[in-house]
């Protein structure tokens, strides 16, 4: 069992019979998002997604630095793309090694790398490995503050990347005018260090992206509520990803505020989990009003959680319109890694919207591996019993289809034998000592 998870609060036992849905409740809500689609409120430059301009941008920059390079050296086009390649690299080096560094005093540890498809989950020193193929050109590091360090604050961390660079690219720039040097490689790191500074801009510029950039989150944690709730954002993201309870954090009003609503799907799950359906419908509502200041993984995530709602209480109508809207948001995610609660709700849209045999036997493999990926923890256990609930409405929707139960105790054993497996294999082989 892990150790962290025993010193979170268990959460009530709820039944896994779902409660009586209030339907007006539901209907009036559906009746509001319909009058929203027709109502445009005003919303703040930084409300505005700027990740197309930016692209578009970076690529002419890239064009522009590439082109004039090639007119200084007398190097093959093979030699000029190497050094434009190399070039980006270094800079996302000297970028990322100095947020990792201050973002290290700054009280922040690496949860989460994502590189090549390669995905480390860190928690507490131990790391957890998997490989997302769709995400091979993927590169994302993720933070949490220190010991749940809520009063953490991230500047350093945000502006660190941005000094380290302006190091590397004054030795870079520095060492083209040594003597010895060839003009072709001088021009090379000349140039280099103005492909180095594509990635600063993307990352310095004040605007809103798909992932959000650190200029953008400086200005949003600028403000001591805003930088407490940011971390409590932070904090819920890591232990979801670990499969672990999180601690919710609910606020009077998400009004005016960026980051507050970032905390509104830890709320959800633990909603969902208490089995309080109502007032799980009430932070969808939520969610949806906040939009725009969401990422794609509480969209996603808050989407599947309403379904799972709608749809244990069959009202498979509405789940059908869902559905639809989930599965866009999935495909044009930008960063989505679903949680141990996605894996869960699929066994039931699979089962009861996709009307699929093979559907229903393929997420219930996907939602076993995330088990052994994620091992037992209360909240995996949890998830368990609640994807045999699900599992028993499915067989009285399709009496003829022969799904069993799962296993806590197989999947316990065989989490339990994969992880000796993983000691074995990274322990050191015996040798002779010489």
């Amino acid at each position: 069992m892990d150790e962290n998870n025993e010193e979170k609060p268990a959460y009530k036992a709820a039944s896994e019979e779902p409660k009586p849905i209030d339907v007006d409740k539901l209907l009036d809500k559906r009746s509001k998002e319909t009058r929203a689609r027709f109502t445009k409120s005003p919303r703040h430059y930084l409300d505005v997604n700027m990740s197309w301009p930016m692209m578009i941008v970076i690529g002419l920059g890239a064009f522009g630095i590439g082109y004039a390079l090639q007119k200084e050296v007398t190097i093959g086009t093979g030699y000029v793309l190497l050094a434009i390649f190399l070039s980006l690299l270094a800079g996302l080096f000297f970028y990322n090694l100095g947020k990792i560094i201050f973002a290290l005093s700054a009280g922040y540890e690496i949860s989460r790398i994502e590189f090549l498809g390669l995905q480390f989950i860190i928690n507490n020193g131990e790391a957890k490995f998997s490989f997302h193929g769709a995400d091979i050109l993927e590169f994302h590091i993720n933070y949490a503050p220190k010991n749940d360090n809520v009063e953490a604050k991230p500047k350093k961390m945000f502006l660190g990347g941005l000094l380290v660079y302006i190091i590397g690219a004054a030795i870079e720039i520095g060492l083209s005018f040594l003597s010895g040097i060839s003009g072709n490689f001088a021009f090379c790191l000349r140039f280099g260090a103005a492909f180095g500074a594509l990635v600063v801009f993307y990352e310095m510029f004040p605007c809103k992206l798909d992932v959000p950039n650190d200029m953008y989150l400086l200005i949003l944690t600028s403000k001591d509520e805003e930088r407490k709730a940011y971390n409590e954002y932070l904090i819920a993201a890591r232990r979801d990803i670990n499969g672990l309870f999180t601690d919710p954090i609910k606020y009077d009003s998400y009004d005016n505020s960026r980051t507050k609503p970032l905390t509104l799907l830890s709320l959800l799950h633990s909603q969902v989990y208490d089995g309080a359906y109502q007032e799980a419908l009430h932070t969808v509502e939520l969610i949806q009003e906040n939009d725009v200041y969401l990422n794609d993984t509480i969209r996603c995530e808050g989407l599947s959680e309403e379904l799972y709602l709608l749809l244990s209480h069959g009202r498979t109508a509405e789940g059908e319109k869902l559905i639809i809207s989930l599965d866009k948001k999935i495909k044009s995610s930008s960063d989505y890694h679903p949680s141990i609660s996605a894996y869960r709700n699929e066994v039931l849209i699979s089962g009861l919207l996709d009307n699929s045999l093979d559907e229903l036997n393929a997420s219930i493999d996907d939602f076993k591996t995330a088990v052994g990926n994620l091992g037992e923890t209360k909240r995996v256990l949890k998830d368990i019993s609640l994807v045999n609930a699900s599992l028993s409405r499915i067989r009285t929707a399709h009496p003829d289809w022969k799904v069993e139960n799962i296993s806590e105790a197989d999947l316990a054993k065989k989490a339990k034998e994969a992880k000796e497996k993983k000691k074995e294999d990274t322990s050191p082989s015996d040798q002779d000592e010489y």
